[in-house]
């Protein structure tokens, strides 16, 4: 989950606090003098947990807070009598010295057995304190309904479909502008003059973008030249960024492995066939998907072949797993293969040609083909658990942002329908045509969506979204079978 850096602000050892804090976690925005587990006071329900402080720590729940806790007690006891103070008297000096820990967002905060005051003066009291309570279900919440968040106005249509890390995106303008936004704000970053055609790609805190003749990478934060390589030909793909490399697909057929920091040429490969779709990397390989209805599975080190499989018409691009990999043909079927070996697990028969990248949970997977129908498959035996005709003609495959899917293609709208039924969920009404895929993302805690719509009066525009949190507005309706009563005048 990622959080919005918050003000700095003090949670002292002495207070208490009559809450279950459990299940409770406080994640320090920046780097405090101590890092690790630390609590208010010496029980495992009234305590605030901190998860270390480097970037991506891992939220703690349950169990592992418990295990945690002992961790802690165990090792304060040790300390304590190695520096000759009891509890006691390392509270007292705790409370005279005031020393605090800074910077915490509780997360998960679970209140329990206690009155409705006593949960207040809680919150009262960590709200004093400069802690900001996130409850768990706002990091769960379905993206619907939505309200509108922010617009821009894009002054010209795009050149190229525009790519998204988690707090920016990146657009490619037809009159010669390259254009970064911050999804929080809703304003521009930084503008270069950069003209392209291909989608760029995104890792490393680095923006490549296929030029004329040459591969740049720009720097995400400000659009500065890092690097600059010259491409041999044209390239079939946009490139795509993963863990550290850079995978190209020139026209010819060949595969190009860089490292993304440099751009320096690891390897390259020649495959026989141009790539139909761009290519994936999962589990250590790049999985390309060629005209000639090869998947063709690589190995990321070196390049070498791993497998290929034929399928019985021209692939879409791969979602690679771990375990399994998805691709949807144009032979009317999508296809399952193990992601090792390249063996067919379970393949599907649809109305139509399978257009776009699949999208997949825990239990299923979900693609959409061109008889207009969004399924919903079981990952492993490939059993239908639902379809849904879908009220627009997709151009994409599904986009999977909770519990929800949202399909992209002609007209004014997003249909959301739930991923565990296929049920209609609600539905993003435009005032433009799509002309991209949506991006989902975090906005404080709260799902979001960014799309680009595109006008004949208005221009195209960047539109956000966000989940609205306000109830619904009813109007006010006149009580039934109302008497009129008199008062009593007094003098």
């Amino acid at each position: 989950m990622t959080v919005a850096e918050p003000p700095r602000c003090c949670v002292f050892p002495a207070v208490r606090i009559s809450v279950d804090m459990h299940n409770a976690l406080a994640i320090p925005c920046a780097p405090p003098a101590t890092t690790g587990v630390f609590g208010i006071s010496d029980s495992p329900h009234t305590n605030i947990g901190l998860t270390d402080s480097t970037p991506g720590s891992t939220l703690l729940h349950d169990e592992d807070v418990g295990n945690r806790w002992q961790n802690l007690s165990a090792r304060r006891e040790r300390d304590r009598a190695a520096r000759g103070l009891s509890h006691a008297e390392q509270k007292k000096r705790a409370r005279r010295t005031g020393r605090c820990r800074e910077d915490a967002i509780i997360i998960d905060v679970r209140i329990s057995h206690t009155t409705v005051c006593c949960r207040a003066v809680a919150l009262i009291v960590l709200s004093a304190c400069g802690v900001r309570v996130v409850t768990a279900q706002s990091s769960a919440l379905p993206l619907f309904p939505v309200r509108p968040l922010w617009t821009i106005p894009l002054g010209a249509s795009l050149a190229a479909p525009p790519a998204f890390d988690r707090s920016r995106g990146y657009l490619s303008l037809d009159d010669g502008r390259f254009v970064a936004f911050d999804l929080q704000l809703g304003v521009e970053i930084w503008t270069e003059t950069v003209s392209t055609q291909s989608q760029p790609a995104v890792g490393d805190d680095l923006l490549f973008i296929v030029e004329a003749d040459a591969l740049s990478a720009r720097r995400a934060s400000d659009g500065t030249l890092a690097w600059q390589q010259l491409l041999a030909e044209p390239l079939a793909a946009a490139p795509i960024w993963d863990n550290g490399w850079l995978i190209l697909a020139e026209q010819s057929g060949t595969v190009v492995a860089l490292r993304a920091t440099d751009g320096e040429r690891i390897w390259h490969q020649s495959l026989g066939a141009p790539v139909s779709a761009p290519p994936s990397l999962a589990a250590d390989g790049v999985f390309v998907p060629l005209l000639d209805n090869r998947v063709v599975s690589l190995q990321v080190e070196t390049g070498e072949l791993r497998w290929e499989r034929r399928l019985g018409g021209t692939p879409s691009e791969v979602l690679a797993l771990d375990d399994r990999s998805y691709v949807g043909s144009q032979d009317n079927f999508f296809y399952c293969l193990r992601t090792n070996s390249g063996e067919v697990d379970w393949r599907w028969r649809t109305g139509a040609d399978v257009i776009g990248k699949a999208a997949v949970d825990d239990n299923l997977v979900y693609f959409v083909s061109l008889d207009n129908i969004l399924r919903g498959l079981d990952r492993r035996s490939g059993a239908q658990r639902w379809k849904r005709t879908l009220p627009l003609r997709a151009s994409r495959g599904p986009v999977l942002t909770g519990e929800t899917l949202i399909v992209g293609g002609i007209g004014r709208a997003l249909p959301g329908f739930s991923a565990e039924g296929g049920q209609p969920a609600n539905t993003v009404d435009l005032p433009g045509d799509v002309v991209a895929a949506p991006h989902t993302y975090d906005a404080g805690g709260v799902p979001a969506l960014v799309v680009v719509t595109h006008d004949i009066a208005t221009g195209a525009s960047l539109r956000a979204y966000r989940r609205r949190i306000e109830p619904d507005i009813v109007p006010v309706q006149p009580l039934p079978d109302v008497e009129p009563v008199t008062l009593p005048t007094t003098s």
